[in-house]
């Protein structure tokens, strides 16, 4: 636009020069007419006065007339002639820079057009920028240290929620937002930065917000600075980082607490505890595991609600009787965790012994009165072990003990514990490979008819034969094969093997006799166990009523809702069941009441001093009636003497085994004493 204007002043001032030319060229002329005129009149009048004769006359005008036109010619040729150069070559210069002008209006017009262009993308870019920062929730902060002012833009969002203008000031105003627990350290922050005078400036804090409330925000930025190497000018964003770091928060709690109690959890506990043994290596402290004996009864019968309520009344009682400086953790399920910051063993036990107390107090639920009891293994560091996995392998260890020998109490671990645990292990992993590795073997041992003395079933009896530990007993591995559910496949193995070896000797001809197999009421519990056994007999070709399965009390009581049902079905197929060990439990007639069962064996226990004892005498002739009441058979196990089998045929035992008769006999003996029979 300013080029267009001053070709238009140039226009008009050629205008007023044009008014000029014009005057002197009518100078000119006027002055040539009065000259032209005056030169005519003159020499005329002059001619006519000296020269007479017309011809010499008329000659001298045309001479007259053609010195005038020469003449004329000349002065007009002078007089135009600069001019019309001048004109010429004012005329080139003016086209020339007319092109000249042309060309740097050409080159005007296109600067202008690119900065007219140039300043819409920057509007363009200062809108979306402004769009960009109104729409996110960062914030962009400028600090002039040499006039102190301060401005920022994030407390104007929500949830924020300042006024626009609200806040203004220099640092100290914003200084004032900042939360005072975290005022100190971003102060610490930000001087270290200016101090260094590199990098980026990078601090997180809680910034406060219109009402009241604080929220978590990352602020960073960088400085300039002027030639001393003094910052006059910080710049940079805000972040609100509150959603994120409670979001982290929340996964922390996730991964290190338990959502039941609130109590921390393993990872947390572990962590803590290995950090410890890191930082203070001969620091002694004691952990005690405990759980709560027979929970798993309270959420069967109760519910899981209650089960997480009992946890939650457990995790309470802990927090009010210990100090603060100990820590508490639930590992999972029932089963916690408790780091107590003491050395000597007798503090140790006497914590121990007042929350085992506490806890045996009534828990009331639904306005109902509930008694627990707590099992508790308690270790010492670095005494029992060194890392956290060890303390913890051996604490548990001391308290599955205190569990084996009658619960509600807390033990101190021992050598002996972990020779136990030792052997515990060992036993559980050679269980994997005895039966690929054909270490099992079947003996048997016969059951006669007290009265003919003729031999009318056997008992199948498992021996482990180990390649390098040598014989080890059924009561050293099967409660551990029950513990671990490898007791499933060993009943199996039993079973089936039992089965072939009868069929076998009926294929031999010997006469069909009863084979009384041991069977763990732990199997019950597997999938379908009545589908399993039956396709185990199924599978052999002997008869149903030809096998017995011989159930302990100890087993049942720990299975027997599972158990009553799969007895009975089996029963209906014809499988008859022994109750072994009868006398040895507490609730013997709630059995012999509901469960079907064809015979009971008379613990050996009873007969030892039978002949001497007249109370155990007394007790095998009751149970010898009851059983003849109800309709059942009864075998004594155990008789070795003469003395004891004239007792218990006197009072009409039906069966007995024992070495009086036979000891146990691998299947090749039991065939030659068979033959004897």
């Amino acid at each position: 636009m300013g080029l267009l204007n001053f070709l238009n002043n140039k226009l008009k001032s050629t205008h007023g020069e044009e008014g000029e030319t014009k005057k002197i060229v009518l100078k000119i002329v006027a002055a040539y007419g009065v000259i032209g005129i005056f030169w005519i009149i003159v020499s005329d009048r002059l001619l006519y006065t000296f020269i007479g004769e017309p011809k010499t006359l008329q000659n001298i005008q045309e001479y007259k007339g053609i010195f005038y036109v020469l003449i004329t010619m000349f002065f007009i040729y002078r007089l135009v002639y600069t001019p019309i150069n001048l004109l010429t070559k004012s005329n080139k210069r003016i086209k020339e820079t007319n092109f000249k002008l042309m060309d740097t209006y050409s080159e005007l017009a296109a600067t202008e057009e690119e900065l007219i262009a140039q300043l819409d993308e920057t509007k363009a870019i200062n809108k979306r920028y402004q769009l960009l920062i109104e729409g996110s929730k960062d914030g962009i902060w400028e600090w002039d240290l040499l006039n102190d002012k301060f401005n920022f833009s994030i407390v104007t969002k929500p949830p924020f929620n300042y006024a626009v203008g609200e806040i203004q000031g220099g640092f100290e105003q914003w200084s004032k937002l900042i939360h005072p627990d975290d005022k100190e350290k971003a102060n610490v922050i930000f001087n270290k930065y200016l101090g260094e005078k590199s990098g980026t400036y990078r601090s997180t804090y809680r910034l406060r917000c219109k009402d009241g409330s604080y929220r978590w925000i990352l602020s960073q930025g960088q400085a300039e600075w002027d030639v001393g190497g003094k910052a006059i000018r910080v710049a940079g964003s805000h972040t609100d980082l509150t959603e994120t770091i409670d979001l982290k928060e929340s996964l922390h709690k996730l991964y290190y607490y338990d959502n039941v109690t609130d109590l921390p959890n393993r990872q947390m506990i572990k962590m803590k505890i290995e950090d410890k043994i890191a930082e203070f290596p001969k620091e002694k402290f004691a952990l005690v595991c405990f759980d709560i004996d027979n929970f798993k009864h309270i959420n069967d019968t109760l519910g899981h609600f209650a089960g997480d309520e009992l946890l939650r009344y457990v995790a309470k009682v802990l927090k009010v009787k210990l100090d603060s400086v100990h820590r508490i953790a639930r590992l999972g399920g029932d089963e916690f965790l408790i780091l107590l910051e003491y050395s000597e063993i007798s503090r140790i036990l006497a914590v121990t012994e007042e929350l085992v107390t506490e806890l045996r107090k009534p828990w009331h639920f639904q306005d109902k009165e509930f008694h627990i009891s707590l099992s508790a293994g308690i270790v010492t560091y670095p005494d029992h072990g060194s890392n956290f996995d060890a303390l913890l392998k051996n604490a548990d260890s001391a308290m599955y003990a205190v569990k084996e020998n009658g619960k509600d109490n807390f033990g101190l671990y021992t050598d002996e514990e972990q020779q136990r645990r030792s052997e515990y292990m060992e036993i559980v992993n050679d269980l994997h490979h005895a039966i690929d590795k054909k270490q099992f073997e079947l003996f048997y041992q016969p059951i006669l008819n007290l009265e003919s003395r003729k031999v009318i079933a056997v008992e199948a009896l498992i021996r482990w034969f180990h390649p390098e530990k040598g014989f080890i007993p059924p009561d050293k591995f099967i409660p551990i094969a029950e513990q671990t559910g490898q007791i499933h496949e060993i009943n199996s193995w039993v079973l089936r093997t039992a089965c072939t070896q009868k069929k076998k000797w009926e294929q031999m001809g010997f006469e069909p006799i009863t084979f009384s197999i041991n069977f763990s009421c732990k199997s019950f519990t597997q999938v379908d166990p009545v589908k399993n056994t039956q396709m185990i007999i199924n599978e052999s070709g002997v008869k149903y009523d030809e096998i017995q399965l011989e159930i302990t009390e100890t087993s049942l009581i720990e299975n027997f809702d599972l158990a009553i049902d799969t007895i009975r079905e089996l029963s209906e197929r014809g499988i008859k069941f022994a109750l072994d060990d009868f006398g040895t439990g507490y609730s013997s007639f709630t059995y012999l009441k509901k469960l079907p069962i064809d015979c009971l064996k008379i613990d050996r226990d009873f007969l030892l001093t039978i002949e001497m004892d007249k109370t155990n005498e007394i007790i095998v002739n009751k149970v010898i009636e009851l059983a003849h009441v109800l309709g059942m058979k009864v075998i004594a196990e155990g008789i070795e003497t003469v003395e004891q089998l004239e007792v218990l045929k006197k009072y009409g035992c039906d069966r007995g085994q024992g070495y009086y008769f036979s000891k146990p006999l691998p299947s090749s003996h039991i065939e030659e004493f068979l033959v004897k029979q």
